[in-house]
């Protein structure tokens, strides 16, 4: 059983931007690309390249037969897709009629993400899912490089020390949270009292905790939508 809080006033046990990154990883499974890669993989000539010259011809490997291992992470991800719809069909009382197929069973959970969210194992389904479609991705050298946020690296980025424009570069990052987050936003939490900092006294620059800018900014949204006046 997870001890994730919960995210928000919605009830979901997954960031937002968690959610939506699930969302993302599932449209790769969708998407023919992936599978159709893994599948021609395990054809027996796969791993075979071929050239011609002198009249005859001649057989090279042009990369590793990696079929084996390509019929396991298939079987795999089925697994996983499985799994997860079944924890969600006991769980939250639905139902699916999809059939097996990988992709019919990403696109269904595509549709139901936000219920996946208000499930209480939603951390640990969140991270089998991405953990084994980024193997499949690897396995047919899709995986592109990314900026994946989670929990922990919230949690670090929270203890680094910034100026009020590096604040602005790394909100990009850290999902709806820190969403709106700007330099001239961060000098406005600190003059109306709400953020703590550190000026340096010969170049003037301030300097803050990022954890504390983020629960600043986020104090004060709170204020908004409860139509409360903030702290003079």
């Amino acid at each position: 059983m997870s001890n994730r809080h919960l995210t928000d006033a919605d009830q979901f046990f997954i960031l937002r931007a968690e959610i939506d990154y699930l969302k993302g990883k599932l449209e790769a499974v969708v998407d023919p690309d992936l599978l159709d890669a893994m599948y021609t993989s395990l054809s027996p000539d796969a791993s075979m390249g071929s050239f011609g010259g002198g009249g005859g011809s001649r057989q090279q490997h042009s990369k590793p037969p990696y079929a084996m291992h390509i019929e396991a992470l298939i079987d795999e991800l089925r697994n996983e897709l499985a799994t997860v719809i079944r924890d969600m069909c006991e769980t939250r009382k639905v139902e699916y009629t999809d059939g097996q197929d990988e992709r019919a069973m990403a696109r269904w959970l595509i549709q139901n993400r936000y219920g996946l969210a208000m499930m209480q194992q939603a951390p640990e389904l969140f991270e089998g899912l991405v953990t084994v479609i980024d193997k499949c991705l690897r396995s047919v050298g899709q995986l592109q490089p990314e900026y994946r946020v989670t929990p922990t690296k919230v949690k670090a980025a929270n203890k680094q020390v910034v100026t009020g424009p590096q604040v602005e570069k790394l909100a990009r990052q850290l999902g709806d949270e820190a969403r709106g987050l700007t330099r001239k936003r961060v000098d406005h939490l600190r003059r109306i009292g709400e953020l703590d900092g550190t000026q340096d006294a010969e170049s003037g620059t301030w300097f803050y905790h990022l954890g504390d800018v983020i629960d600043a900014h986020k104090r004060a949204k709170q204020y908004r939508r409860a139509g409360k006046p903030q702290p003079a």
